[in-house]
């Protein structure tokens, strides 16, 4: 199969543009995402710019070098800070380096094109300051590029062997997590029997109401409902559907009230009442252990402990789902929608769009919790792109 740059892009920096049909200096790619990217040399893509800003190409040409300072500048900052945390733990290598690099530029991607332009306004001594106050995990880096043995002295400092110290402490935090995420499943099961049982939920009604007509039309072509989206509507109705007047999700609440919980049962449903729905960027993965992922809209950035999340999920993939501490440790709820990090200016134009139309004055991440259904329409309208990119969705 032919790829779609093939021929295209030249030695030197060069490429044949799509645009003007010259070989010149590169400029960049046009809808990288559709079935059919363009190549445009770097003079069509500054008078690219300049029409699609209403600028002069001189401004254009200013403004995009202004972009390209800010850009860089963030990585040299954040990978300073690295080295500087790791001392003599880090390697050196150009492959340490290139893990931080994907790291820090996942970080970057997070942040939405409106913080991006204000940093652009920036003098770069302010610069140095505002990316130096943006927190990242770097010790989760440092911890998985040392390789020890059994036998090793622990690299915590006691003085202990490695098999006697913290390798202990990872097994067992292993353990403890695959039992919070046990208790949870119980608490999941009663919930469903809870939505089975109620008498009291409209079920056609909540159907309609989270998928919008537009999905509903697919499905009933299809016949069926597909696993992966009842997995998703269950988790909505589970977690996030609120009955009018009340301030607590109506399942969770019902079942908070249930004089026979265990503690543990009731410190994971108090944690799924205070869990966001947002959206999340997968930042770093920590392979056989988790994952980093960063809230778009916050940029609180956490570990989820979850071992086949950590074995599946790509890093700098857009995450729709609720994370909750239970016992310590960070749980990803459930089912989730996946889609490729490109598509973040798309989901936050979507969901900017339904806050508007909401006329909500709502912390974003309380504003999606109490609109969860935003996310059961929001595949049908991404849908389309995902397949020009010829990905599926991933659940």
């Amino acid at each position: 199969m032919k790829h779609p740059f093939e021929g295209k892009i030249k030695d030197g920096g060069k490429c044949l543009c799509d645009i003007c049909g010259k070989t010149s200096r590169m400029g960049g790619m046009l809808e990288p995402q559709s079935a059919n990217p363009l190549v445009a040399c770097y003079d069509c893509m500054i008078k690219i710019s300049a029409k699609q800003q209403g600028v002069s190409v001189a401004e254009a040409k200013k403004r995009r070098e202004k972009m390209f300072k800010t850009s860089n500048l963030f990585p040299q900052v954040k990978i300073e800070e690295f080295f500087e945390l790791a001392g003599e733990k880090a390697s050196g290598g150009m492959d340490e380096l290139n893990e931080v690099v994907r790291y820090v530029m996942n970080v970057w991607s997070a942040f939405g094109k409106d913080t991006i332009e204000k940093y652009e306004g920036m003098e770069e001594s302010e610069l140095r300051e505002v990316f130096g106050k943006v927190k990242m995990n770097f010790s989760y880096l440092i911890k998985q590029k040392q390789k020890y043995g059994r036998n090793d002295q622990c690299p915590c400092g006691s003085g202990k062997k490695y098999k006697k110290c913290c390798l202990i402490h990872d097994d067992l935090e292993d353990a403890l997590v695959a039992e919070w995420k046990k208790i949870d499943s119980g608490v999941i099961n009663k919930g469903m029997r809870l939505i089975e049982n109620s008498g009291v939920l409209d079920t056609k009604l909540l159907v309609e109401h989270y998928w919008g007509e537009k999905r509903l039309d697919l499905i009933r072509e299809k016949g069926v409902v597909d696993g992966t989206a009842e997995l998703e509507y269950n988790e909505w109705l589970m977690n996030d559907y609120y009955k009018m007047g009340e301030d607590v999700p109506f399942v969770l609440g019902r079942l908070l009230s249930d004089p026979e919980l265990t503690d543990r049962e009731k410190s994971v449903i108090e944690a799924r009442i205070k869990a966001p729905l947002t959206v999340w960027m997968i930042t770093y993965i920590v392979k056989g252990r988790g994952a980093l992922i960063r809230n778009i809209f916050d940029h609180q950035e956490i570990f989820i402990h979850d071992k086949l999340f950590s074995e599946s999920a790509k890093d700098g993939d857009l995450v729709c789902s609720r994370a909750f501490n239970v016992g310590g440790y960070n749980l990803l709820s459930g089912a989730y929608q996946a889609y490729p990090g490109p598509f973040s200016q798309d989901i936050r134009g979507m969901i900017a769009e339904e806050y508007c139309k909401c006329k909500s004055s709502e912390d974003v991440n309380l504003f999606l919790r109490r609109h969860g259904y935003i996310f059961g329409r929001l595949w049908i309208k991404l849908e389309d792109k995902l397949k020009a990119d010829g990905k599926g969705r991933k659940c």
